[in-house]
């Protein structure tokens, strides 16, 4: 063993343990007989391990109880807890007992990720996260995946003598759909007498169906089958495709010139922050194979400002958006077609997502649920076939089968980014819009995982 292995375990189990002894003193009870339960029911899950494809070792759904003790526990019972569980994992029914470095090294990162996840969510920042349980969920699942992954993976990398960042993209890419589909299975349980709405059970279809998408490229060689091309750098566009690039803006620029003259300065600040955040997610884009577009996290806070915003106001967001998506740091510097393209094709889509959602409104009684589904149906409709034709004259291949390939890419991830969006838009009204935007955090990671898992595809491809 290295001294800077030997460092850093040292490193992690004294920080784990000191994090552990200022919990352990400062103890507060919520309940005997709840605790007992939840240790118990803590010590009987950690003896399931799961083995995931494409993933050495195994994973344990320990990190549930985590979520369920940042929402309904102290940070001293969560921590007893989760300890415990780990200590029943390593030593019950195990094939190979740990050594006590591993065991202290594995104490020290369950005390160190729990303790992150409390002094987020339970600390200074609980206040602003106005007592809102899916948003403060939402934000431990995301500090806890992030600690206990970086600390487990700087472990490997040491031990393996590989980067850091590789070691995390195989664990990650792995691990993260299954323990998000656990974060929704936590958020619904009805605890501490919060019943979800029946509704509420359908955020679980998009990360399955997620999880079921990872799964299937884990068998694939190549990510389509048949023939097909990559597509040209975006110069030399013929004139068909130049005709319709000319329509779209043509039809964007009447929509917006309209929506002027009906826009009404009601709250600024809202759309501020839609602008700002739309701008700064817009960076996270996902090339998708053997296609010339990419799918950017900006649709999330599209879908939500659908609902939300006025119609001009969703126009300037989709378009600024876009704008951010086409520029930054793209890998083929876009043509002048492209500049004009993206940033109307977008608008036009939202814009008249928008408009179909407001004609429904009075038939869906203010649901936010119908009202996104519809949104989301519109808008990603729209927004495909606009692109998909635009690829099919510029490349001259076949619409059909252009728009098999890349729904089969793009759907998995804006489905999930759609229950995001839903969650954004329920949370404003309990918490207001800038604490309402946190569920991102977790929708980023999503982005990483999907983006991980695409580029494997196709560099194989």
């Amino acid at each position: 063993m290295t001294l800077k292995l030997k460092s850093y375990i040292g490193a992690v189990t004294l920080s784990g343990a000191a994090v552990l002894a200022w919990t352990l003193a400062n103890w507060q009870s919520t309940g005997h007989r709840y605790f007992l339960i939840y240790v118990l029911l803590a010590v009987l899950v950690s003896l399931l391990k799961l083995r995931l494809p494409g993933m050495p070792g195994t994973f344990s759904p320990l990190f549930l109880f985590v979520l369920i003790g940042v929402g309904h526990l102290s940070p001293a019972e969560t921590m007893v807890g989760t300890c415990l569980a780990m200590l029943a994992q390593m030593l019950l029914f195990t094939q190979q007992r740990p050594k006590l470095v591993q065991a202290v090294f594995n104490l020290g990162n369950v005390a160190l990720s729990v303790g992150t996840c409390f002094l987020v969510v339970r600390g200074p920042w609980e206040a602003q996260l106005g007592g809102y349980l899916p948003v403060a969920l939402a934000v431990a699942a995301c500090v806890y995946f992030v600690v206990n992954t970086v600390l487990v993976s700087g472990l490997l990398a040491l031990l393996q003598g590989k980067g850091l960042k590789e070691v995390c993209s195989q664990w990650y890419a792995w691990s993260f759909p299954y323990y998000l589909v656990g974060v929704a299975l936590v958020g619904l349980l009805p605890l501490s007498g919060r019943m979800p709405e029946p509704e509420a059970w359908l955020a679980l279809v998009p990360v399955l169906y997620l999880v079921q998408f990872y799964y299937g490229l884990s068998e694939r060689t190549h990510p389509d089958p048949g023939t097909g091309h990559r597509a040209n750098s975006g110069t030399g566009f013929p004139s068909s495709a130049k005709i319709y690039i000319s329509l779209v803006a043509a039809a964007c620029l009447t929509i917006v010139t309209w929506a002027a003259f009906q826009w009404e300065a009601l709250e600024l600040e809202r759309f501020i922050i839609y602008m700002l955040v739309g701008g700064a997610v817009s960076v996270f884009k996902v090339r998708m194979p053997k296609l010339t577009g990419n799918v950017s996290l900006n649709f999330v806070v599209l879908l939500a400002a659908i609902v939300e915003l006025q119609l001009l106001e969703v126009a300037l967001l989709a378009g600024t958006s876009a704008i951010v998506q086409v520029m930054w740091k793209p890998k083929v510097r876009p043509s002048t077609a492209q500049m004009i393209f993206n940033p109307t094709a977008l608008a036009l889509a939202a814009c008249f997502a928008h408009q179909v959602c407001s004609t429904a409104a009075p038939y869906l009684q203010g649901s936010v649920l119908g009202m996104l589904m519809l949104a989301t149906l519109t808008m990603y409709s729209t927004n495909t076939f606009l692109v998909v034709l635009v690829v099919s004259l510029s490349e001259r291949n076949s619409l059909s089968n252009l728009w098999k390939r890349f729904c089969f890419w793009s759907l998995p991830y804006y489905l999930v980014g759609a229950g995001f969006a839903a969650l954004i838009l329920v949370a404003a009204k309990v918490t207001g819009w800038g604490v309402a935007m946190t569920p991102l955090l977790l929708m980023v990671l999503v982005y990483f995982s999907y983006r991980v898992h695409v580029g494997r595809i196709s560099d194989a491809a």
